[in-house]
């Protein structure tokens, strides 16, 4: 079974811990939803940067690789500091990922999963009043996004460099994040709401592969690498109350 990696667990703590010390009344709103990330991708090639330890440089021309459509589940924590400024803690929690090849490699179509975990903090503005039923907001802050548990799930896609099993990692990153949306207020105090968020996350495909005993490289250990540019746009469609 998976475990959460740690920094997720700590944030998750923080969400609660935060609500709990709260001590004025409606300044916490805590949400829970739905989310679905929608890449606009480009890629670099795949190129060789080393074998057995020693760099090299070998750009396989025409390939690339992209991220496709994911749904995951996100919480969020809002602090209203007063009627207009909000701060925003949110949490993309691991949805999974395919991961494809393009180019001149795009028969072997999927060749692995992944799993990614967003952490947000974003600075919000919200139009109108508290009593408005309906309330739009614009923000923008930073997230990094973390990938966990890549692997490779296409055997065939191993023969490309005589390979056995090639084990597979995703790059971290920090990023900026672009945020609009609104909240509805139901009764006094729940809300539904959605939002769209921009987020112009790159990584770098990382490919280790040992060769097979049948390759003419027997013996090596093979890295190749892509940088990937995903840039997902995600729909946030929660539902929360306020503290």
């Amino acid at each position: 079974m998976m475990k959460l990696p740690y920094f997720v667990i700590a944030c998750l703590i923080g969400i609660f811990t935060s609500t709990a010390k709260a001590q004025t009344a409606d300044k916490l709103l805590i949400s829970a939803g739905w989310l679905h990330f929608a890449p606009h991708h480009s890629s670099n090639p795949f190129a060789i940067t080393c074998i057995s330890g020693i760099p090299k440089y070998a750009v396989l021309e025409n390939t690339g690789a992209f991220l496709r459509e994911s749904e995951g589940l996100g919480v969020s924590a809002t602090y209203f500091f007063n009627t207009h400024l909000a701060a925003e803690f949110a949490l993309h929690i691991g949805p999974e990922w395919d991961l494809h090849t393009a180019g001149a490699l795009r028969d072997y179509k999927k060749i692995g999963v992944v799993r990614s975990w967003t952490p947000m903090l974003l600075l919000k503005y919200y139009f109108f009043e508290d009593t408005a039923r309906l309330r739009p907001y614009i923000g923008f802050g930073g997230s990094l996004t973390r990938f966990t548990n890549a692997r490779i799930t296409n055997d065939h896609f191993n023969e490309l460099f005589d390979g056995e099993t090639s084990s597979l990692s995703l790059s971290h990153a920090w990023n900026p994040v672009f945020n609009a949306g609104f909240l509805y207020r139901l009764k006094k105090q729940w809300f539904v709401g959605a939002a769209l968020s921009y987020i112009p996350t790159h990584t770098t495909v990382t490919l280790t592969t040992p060769t097979s005993p049948y390759s003419q490289w027997y013996g090596a250990v093979i890295t190749t690498q892509a940088k990937i540019r995903p840039q997902p746009l995600t729909t946030y469609l929660h539902i929360g109350h306020r503290f």
